[in-house]
């Protein structure tokens, strides 16, 4: 081979049309993809608001629901304590009418 050949480098340092396309196609490509991870962002962000809103309000009725409990556990003793009075009562009118 010829000493030209041998010099030539095998890339040319020139820019041609093809890339200048290929950096404008990857500059067009790269603002997509960050546009898209910004809006995924949001997305994300504004779900996470959701959750923890949702979290906020089970939390707020997991309160009322024990306080419910409480007061349906609360009664049932006490119309328990009443039965057993009026059973009493019951028993006591029985004895007295023998």
């Amino acid at each position: 081979m010829s000493d030209n050949q041998e010099r030539r480098p095998r890339f040319r340092a020139d820019i041609s049309l093809g890339n200048i396309l290929t950096i404008v196609g990857m500059v067009i490509a790269g603002t997509g993809a960050w546009i898209e991870v910004r809006t995924t962002q949001a997305e994300i962000k504004a779900l996470q608001v959701q959750f923890e809103r949702r979290i906020v309000d089970l939390e707020r009725s997991e309160l009322e629901r024990r306080a419910d409990r409480l007061n349906q556990v609360t009664l049932v003793t006490e119309i328990r304590a009443d039965i057993k009075y009026l059973r009493e009562a019951f028993s006591r009118i029985e004895r007295a009418r023998q």
